[in-house]
This record gives C-alpha cells, structure tokens and sequence, in this order.
C-alpha cells in the first residue's frame, strides 16, 4: 500500500468505516477469523503460505461491505476483505495514534476558545 493508502485506511478506520482483524481479542482470533471474514475460511494450504511469504498480518473491510444481517457474537460477518503486511499494519497504527493524538489536541483548543468565548461575555456584560 502507498502511504497514501494508509493514511485514507487510518482515517476511516479512525471515523468507525473498517473492521479489522486487530479488533477481536486475542484470545478469539483463532476461532473467528474465518467466521468473520469467510474467504479467509476457504484459503486453501497454498493460499496460506502466500500469505505467510507476504508477510500478510491482519485482514480488514468496511463495514459497507456487510452483504448479511447476521453476526457470529456479536462480530459482522464479511464475504471479502483486505490485507495488510506487517509493515503497512505497523504504519496503520501509527496513523491512527497520530489521529487520536490530534483530535484530543483539537478538544482542548476548542474548549479553550469556548472558555475564552466566556470570559470576553462576561467582560461585555460587566461594561
């Protein structure tokens, strides 16, 4: 993936779009990644070691994506996804720390512009 890419990924991923293999605990992986992603489950063993030379480390698709109103406990069910290298997942994470990393910066100088908002009203009133 371009960084390009990555950083439109982050940002949808940031704003709720995706669902990715990195949001179902760990201690489930083994048993739902297929569920949730079913072509995954239909990779045969040479399919498998592609992705192993490719580095490939989680799956992802968009939650538009969802072709079923069904849900295996309570995860969406996907007939497609998307892969990512250990690399670009690297940089994902990162991209998506920097955009949390932002909106609370965000936060804050909007509250400050608000409590100054306040004060300037109160001043005004007191004249």
């Amino acid at each position: 993936m371009t960084n390009e890419q990555i950083a439109q990924l982050a940002k949808d991923v940031y704003e709720g779009k995706v669902f990715g293999s990195w949001m179902i605990p760990e201690n489930q992986v083994k048993n739902l990644m297929r569920m949730i992603f079913m072509a995954a489950a239909f990779l045969d063993d040479e399919q498998i070691q592609e992705m192993k030379d490719k580095d490939i480390v989680e799956l992802y698709e968009y939650y538009d994506q969802i072709r079923t109103g069904r849900s295996i406990n309570g995860f969406p069910i996907f007939f497609s996804h998307h892969e990512l290298t250990r690399e670009d997942a690297l940089k994902l994470r990162k991209g998506i720390k920097r955009l949390e990393q932002l909106e609370e910066a965000t936060q804050k100088i909007v509250i400050q512009a608000v409590e100054l908002d306040d004060e300037e009203e109160v001043r005004r009133e007191g004249d």
